[in-house]
This record gives structure tokens, C-alpha cells and sequence, in this order.
């Protein structure tokens, strides 16, 4: 249940004791009438009290079990069985699924519980009571003699190819001729204000920015806060596993005995998380001018060393080992003692420049290892364990799971890694160590693991834990494995989730045998198998834009038409969005993949009445927004590009700072914006709540800026759409927000592989969105780079 910070304050009221006192009656002097005023206003004040008291007595009550009906329910998946029609109570602490927790924001949360604190609790909706009043010109226009500024542009760069959407619809979607030199966001603007071409921010950018800045923040938090937090968490859970294994060893000396064994493991499970952090000796910087900041300095080398003790020297070293220097071929696990690919532990480019990133990027995937819930046996010949090495490996995954949950400080602490690294990277909804003290506690009440394992139990005990382990259900949009016997060998508890978008989930479901093409079609289809009774074997990232759109797409691209036209898709389809409509805040908000749809949601579903003319054709939704739909969710499964000033770094290819254009323009979308503050608002509170803030200042900063930004892109565009002008302020902060910074550029591309078919989603380069617009009683052509996304397919069956 989450606890608010009015608790203290409420229960200091409702202790008090009102006790009358006794008093015998004489006869008051007469100065005495003084004390019987103060008397009655005692009196008076007391009785206050107790109303006040009841009051908020009632009030908390009523919030709390709200709250507490909320948890439970919404739990279902943490320690109970999920189901498809729960998908919305996936999440914990769905406190008030309105969004409206305005009086909250006040309360102290030092004595929150973590693990039931969601990201949705915090949201709250930005008031939209604008008023529109902005001038439009007509349709269709003769570009060459209504647009002021036609023919200087056309001079800069080509427009003939462009001329008739420009005429007819208001905006054309403009080929970059110059992508070796012009390659991304930036870039592009300075391009174009050295042409002194009016730019157009466009909601590519917007979002672009968005999205990057968060990866951004994230990385910042990943090497402080959470380095730290999962540093002190190892480092106690080490601890208190050394204190359990020397008192045990002590009791039986040598022997062969499962609950010293599991002991054991479980030390040199988190002594090797603890060594894969400590710096090595080519992670150290020299001090003084040539200190790098991308390395370990001498108080970290204090800070992060860990000794192995004598008794793990050898196959955690040969582990850490076997991590850092991963071999191509499947190897023993010195720890686990069943064989894994340690080719999983190669770390990406994102992580790999920083010493720090690097460890903790190590020890995740380490935390992502598996205490298998099956045994190798005829129902499962491929799992990992014989079954003696299983039953040790039982009893340290219930060690592990006892030792977190009775320790509310270390749960705090591993609950804030494990929410925000769900929340930027997405994770597989499966069994945790919540599961397995449920279970326990169902078997055994408030016994402890050592007491119930001091001695050796019988097979049934075992049994019957495994059962109820594997009756727990995960809801397979989510990521839950499902529950056949394919999976055995990879289900049971791991102490992180493996990272998890739900793209596979939502491509593997518009795909089967079933989906055949339609009678009569003869257009080529990318999402075809290529055999003779050919049916849907691969999704396209239109699926995404049907997935979310609240009204059916009225889009006549031939490569739409074309992978769409199948039997059975728009029932598969269906059935798909009515798991999407269970949605509520908290789902919504549960990460950055579906805040990400829920801002295309935004965009596909407009209201064009709200916009300048040239978005009213069906065009526009067809050309530029499911593009920008398609370019967002690309983008948010690619790693972060590293952002640096431009004018500070020495590099002028595109030129100097160019004067500011009184003409530039921001592509009006206030619902957009509004709802990226709303977000960023509500992870500002998430922070604060957590004490993120306080250890990580740098991440609370740039958030902040960050909205204050947003906040100024708002102001202006609502200004345009007022038919006002805007002042110098408003002209440089537009200059200096698009051209200012440059880009580090990273992976531009990803990969979905599916069962026949892998799909490669890229948004390398960029294109222009040429755009007409008022300014005054002008019309105006501007130009500003939107994401160039591109669909491709490799066959490897």
C-alpha cells in the first residue's frame, strides 16, 4: 500500500486522548472567573480537536482503503495470477486511475514503500482551455504568386518535383538531396538558416528532442543513483549471505549438506555482482589535468573495493572472467553450474565509453541470470540442472527472496533501480522474488528459510513449491513467458527482469496461417511468406499505427493496402486493440514504449479544426503524421545519441550562428506539447518522491530545463495560433533551440526478428516538410526535417 506523507500528521491526531477531568465544586472567588474563560476555551479547543480528528480519521480511512483495494488489485501480476482482462491492474499502487493527485503533492514520502509507488500515480493532465484565432489562407493556392518568399527558396533548393502537393494540399514531404553532409536534426536546420530559409520545428523534432533528452537524463541517473543503489544492495545482501553461510559451516563443519550449499550460492552470486562493478585496473584515471571523467577516480576505487573471501576465490574469479572476456561458444557457469552463452554480456556502445556504465551494464545482465524453476527430467530435457543441483539452486533463490523482502530499505532501494530501468528500458513481467515469499509464506506461514531447510526435505515439499510457483500467469503483452512446455527450461526467478518492449508481442499476433492473402490480390506484399499456400508471416510498423489510431486509416499508399489486405487481419486486429482499450493512467505511464504510442495516439487522432489548413486533407494524416508515428516509435528503440553546443565544440562545416529569422514557425500542436509537460511533470514527482533528486541533482535539473523549454514552445505556439506576432525572445529562443546543439550520431536502425522473417526499422537521414503558413497577411514557405523512416526485410528460412 502507498503510504502518504499525511500519515504522521493524521495518526498524532487521532492518538490523542480527550480525559475530563474531576473536579470538586466550591464556591470561586471572585477574581476566579478569569480561569473559567481559560477553562471553556480549553474546553473549546479540545472539542475541536476531536471533530478535526474524526474528520481526517475518516478521510484517511476512506484513502486508504482506496488505496489499499487499488494495490491488491492491481498486484495481480506482481504476487498473484494475471489474466487478460487484468492488463490494467498490471501495475502497482493504482491509486486514482483519473490522473487527479493534485492534493498529494505536498506529502512528505519518506516512509514510502517503493515497490508500490507507480509513475501513473504522479500524472495529471495539463488544463486544455485554449482559444484558437489564427488566420488561414485558401485552398488550392498558386504557390508562385500567393507565397511570398516561393521563388527565394526555390532558389536554395528544389522545388519543382514539389510544386503540385505544395499547390493543392499546403505542404509537401521534400527529398534531402544533400544526405552525406545532412545526415540528422541538427544538422538540417543549420543547413537551411544558412540558406537563410525560414525553418518550420517540426513535431519530428519536438519529439526527436524529447525522446533523446530522456535517454539522456536516464544514462545520468544509471551511473549515480543507481550504481550506488545496486552497489549497497549486493553489498548487504553479500553481507548478510556471509553471516548465514560461516554460521552454518560453523554448525555442520564438512559436509554434504543443500542449505549450506545454497548459502554458499547465494554469496558468490552477489560477491560476483560485486566485483563486476569494483573498478579494474585499466578503469582508474590519473589525477590532475589528465583526469578522465569517463573512469573511475581514487575515491570511487575506495568506495567500490570488494575482497573475495578465500572460499569463492576461485570460480567467482573464473565467472567475472568468463563475463568480461566472453567466449563464442556455451560454458559451464562456474556459479550457476549449468551452461550458458556468455556472449549475452557483450556490452553495447551506449555503455561501453564509460567505465562506470560499463560494470553496471555488466551486473545487470548478471542480475538477468536464472534460478530455473524446472529440473532436467523427461518432461523437461532441456533445462539446465540435474535435480540435486536444483534443489540447492531452490533453496538460494528463497534465500535471496527472504533476505530482500524483510528488509524494507534494501527493497526501497532495489524497487527505485527496477521501476526506472522498466520505465526507460522496459522489462519482462515474470516471476520476482515477491512471487516465491508468497509462496513460501503460503507454505510454511512466517517460518524462516533456514528453519524449514535445516534439515532435508522430502521431494514432495518440492514439488508442491515448484506447482504453485507455476501456476503464477503473466500477461504475454507484457513480456510474461507463456506457461508450455517449450518454455520450462527458461522460467523461474530471476533477481532483474530481462529487458522487454512489447513489439514481438504485437507483431506475433498479426501473424498465423490463418491470415491468408484476399482472393483476386495480385500486389506484392512484404509481410508474405514466400511458399506456395503463402500467408501474414511478418508485422510492419504500420501494425503499430492501426494498433493505436482511434478510427480506422484512411490511407490509400499501395504498400499499406497491400500488407494490410489479409483474411482475418482486422479481427486479429480487433481483438488486439480491445486489450489496448483496458488501458488506464497507470499502463499508459508504466514506461516510455507506451507513453511514446500514447503520444502518436495524440497525433493520429487530431481534430484538424484545431489546425491551420493545410492539416485538413486526409493528406496530412497519410503523409506527415504516421510518418512522424512511425519515426517516434523507431526512435524510442534505438539507444541515445550523444547531444554537445555546436558553437562551443569548433566545429563550423554549416557555418556560424545564423542571425534570428523573424519568419521561422512552429509546426502547431498544442495537445502534443501539453502532454510531454504533463509526462515530464509527473517523472519530476516520481524523482522526488523516490530522493532521486536529492543524490542526483544533475537529472532534476535537466528535467526541469527541460519542461521550462516545452513550456516556451507552448507559449509561442499558442501565440501563432492567436494570429499574434512574436517578439525577439520569442524569435531567438526558436533560433537558439533548433540550431544550437549537434549530435554525436548513433545506431539509426533496429531489428525485428520474427519466426521467418527479420524486419529492419530504420530512420537514417532525414526528409523536409515544406510547409505554408500565415505571418501577418503573408504566406509563408518554410522548411524543417522530419524523420525519414524506412521499412526493409531480410528472409533467413
Amino acid at each position: 500500500m502507498f503510504i502518504d506523507g499525511g500519515r504522521d500528521q493524521l495518526d498524532k491526531i487521532n492518538d490523542q486522548k480527550i480525559v475530563p477531568g474531576y473536579h470538586q465544586f466550591k464556591e470561586p472567588e471572585p477574581y476566579d472567573k478569569k480561569y473559567l474563560y481559560i477553562g471553556f476555551a480549553i474546553f473549546c479547543f479540545l472539542l475541536l480537536a476531536v471533530i478535526v480528528g474524526v474528520y481526517y480519521a475518516i478521510i484517511f480511512k476512506k484513502r486508504s482503503d482506496q488505496k489499499d483495494s487499488a494495490s491488491l488489485a492491481s498486484q495481480a501480476n506482481i504476487v498473484g495470477e494475471a489474466t487478460s482482462t487484468d492488463f490494467a491492474g498490471a501495475f502497482p499502487g493504482d491509486l486514482d486511475s483519473s490522473g487527479n493527485n493534485s492534493d498529494e503533492d505536498d506529502f512528505d514520502y519518506s516512509d514510502i514503500r517503493a515497490e508500490d509507488l507507480t509513475f501513473g500515480y504522479f500524472y495529471e493532465p495539463e488544463p486544455d482551455n485554449f482559444k484558437f484565432n489564427f488566420k488561414n489562407y485558401s485552398l488550392p493556392l498558386n504557390v508562385k504568386t500567393e507565397v511570398s518568399n516561393y521563388y527565394d527558396v526555390s532558389r536554395k533548393i528544389a522545388l519543382d518535383d514539389y510544386v503540385g502537393d505544395i499547390n493543392k494540399y499546403g505542404f509537401a514531404i521534400i527529398k534531402n538531396d544533400n544526405p552525406r553532409t545532412v545526415d540528422n536534426f541538427y544538422d538540417a536546420y543549420r543547413y537551411l538558416a544558412g540558406k537563410e530559409i525560414p525553418l518550420v520545428m517540426t513535431s519530428d523534432f519536438v519529439l526527436y528532442y524529447y525522446q533523446n533528452n530522456l535517454k539522456q537524463i536516464y544514462k545520468e541517473i544509471e551511473k549515480t543513483t543507481f550504481f550506488d543503489n545496486i552497489w549497497d544492495v549486493s553489498n548487504r545482501m553479500y553481507q548478510m549471505s556471509l553471516v548465514r553461510y560461516k554460521k552454518r559451516k560453523d554448525q555442520i563443519g564438512l559436509g554434504n549438506d543443500e542449505l549450506l550449499e545454497a548459502a554458499r550460492l547465494e554469496c558468490a552470486y552477489f560477491a560476483t555482482a560485486l566485483r563486476l562493478m569494483s573498478p579494474t585496473k585499466d578503469q582508474i584515471s590519473a589525477e590532475g589535468k589528465n583526469k578522465d571523467k569517463n573512469l573511475f577516480d581514487e575515491d570511487d576505487v575506495q568506495k567500490y573495493h570488494f575482497e573475495l573471501p578465500d572460499f569463492l576465490q576461485e570460480d567467482v574469479s573464473k565467472e567475472v572472467d568468463l563475463i568480461r572476456n566472453p567466449a563464442k561458444t556455451k560454458v559451464k557457469s562456474p556459479v550457476f553450474l549449468y551452461e550458458r552463452n556468455y556472449q549475452y554480456f557483450l556490452v553495447p556502445q551506449g555503455y561501453s565509453y564509460n567505465a562506470k556504465l560499463k560494470n553496471y551494464y555488466l551486473t545487470l545482465r548478471w542480475f538477468n541470470s536464472l534460478f530455473p524453476l524446472y529440473y532436467r527430467s523427461e518432461a523437461c530435457p532441456n533445462c539446465s540442472l540435474d535435480y540435486d543441483d536444483w534443489r540447492i539452486n531452490m533453496i538460494a533463490a528463497n534465500l535471496i527472496s527472504e533476505d530482500l523482502a524483510n528488509n524494507q530499505d534494501l527493497k526501497n532501494k532495489w524497487a527505485i533501480v527496477y521501476k526506472f530501468i522498466a520505465f526507460f528500458s522496459g522489462l519482462r513481467q515474470d516471476l520476482t522474488y515477491l512471487h516465491y515469499r508468497q509462496v513460501f509464506n503460503g507454505l510454511y506461514g512466517e517460518k524462516r528459510v533456514e528453519e524449514i531447510f535445516s534439515e532435508k526435505r522430502q521431494n514432495e515439499e518440492y514439488q508442491q513449491w515448484q506447482s504453485r510457483l507455476a501456476k503464477f500467469d503473466f500477461l504475454p503483452m507484457e513480456g510474461g513467458i507463456a506457461r508450455n512446455e517449450d518454455n520450462k527450461a527458461i522460467i523461474g526467478l530471476r533477481f532483474l527482469q530481462e529487458s522487454y518492449w512489447p513489439n514481438d508481442y504485437i507483431f506475433n499476433r498479426l501473424v498465423g496461417k490463418e491470415l491468408t492473402p484476399i482472393s483476386g490480390t495480385k500486389d506484392k506484399k512484404a509481410t508474405i511468406c514466400s511458399t506456395n499456400d503463402g500467408w501474414r508471416c511478418s508485422g510492419f510498423g504500420y501494425d503499430i499505427v492501426n494498433l493505436i489510431a482511434g478510427k480506422p486509416l484512411e490511407v490509400q499508399n499501395p504498400y499499406y493496402l497491400g500488407n494490410t489486405n489479409y483474411n482475418n487481419y482486422n479481427k486479429r486486429l480487433q481483438t488486439l486493440r480491445g486489450e489496448i482499450e483496458k488501458f488506464n493512467v497507470n499502463s499508459w505511464n508504466n514506461n516510455i514504449f507506451w507513453i511514446t504510442l500514447e503520444l502518436g495516439k495524440i497525433i493520429l487522432d487530431y481534430d484538424s479544426q484545431y489546425f491551420p489548413i493545410y492539416a485538413y486533407d486526409k493528406y496530412w494524416q497519410e503523409n506527415k503524421n504516421i510518418n512522424t508515428v512511425l519515426g517516434s516509435w523507431t526512435e524510442i528503440n534505438l539507444p541515445s545519441e550523444k547531444i554537445y553546443d555546436y558553437f562551443e565544440s569548433g566545429d563550423k562545416r554549416l557555418g556560424s550562428y545564423p542571425e534570428c529569422n523573424n519568419l521561422n514557425y512552429i509546426e502547431p500542436n498544442v495537445k502534443l506539447v501539453n502532454e510531454i509537460i504533463a509526462k515530464n511533470k509527473m517523472l519530476i514527482k516520481m524523482l522526488n518522491a523516490l530522493n532521486i533528486t536529492k543524490k542526483n541533482n544533475i537529472a532534476s535539473v535537466e528535467l526541469i530545463n527541460l519542461n521550462n523549454k516545452f513550456a516556451r514552445i507552448l507559449e509561442i505556439s499558442e501565440k501563432e495560433l492567436r494570429g499574434e506576432p512574436l517578439d525577439e525572445e520569442d524569435c531567438a529562443f526558436v533560433n537558439d533551440f533548433i540550431i544550437r546543439y549537434a549530435v554525436d550520431k548513433g545506431k539509426r536502425s533496429f531489428e525485428v526478428v520474427g519466426d521467418v522473417k527479420i524486419m529492419i526499422e530504420s530512420v537514417e537521414g532525414i526528409k523536409y516538410l515544406g510547409l505554408v503558413y500565415k505571418k501577418g497577411e503573408k504566406n509563408i514557405l518554410g522548411l524543417g526535417p522530419i524523420f525519414n523512416f524506412n521499412e526493409n526485410y531480410d528472409n533467413y528460412k
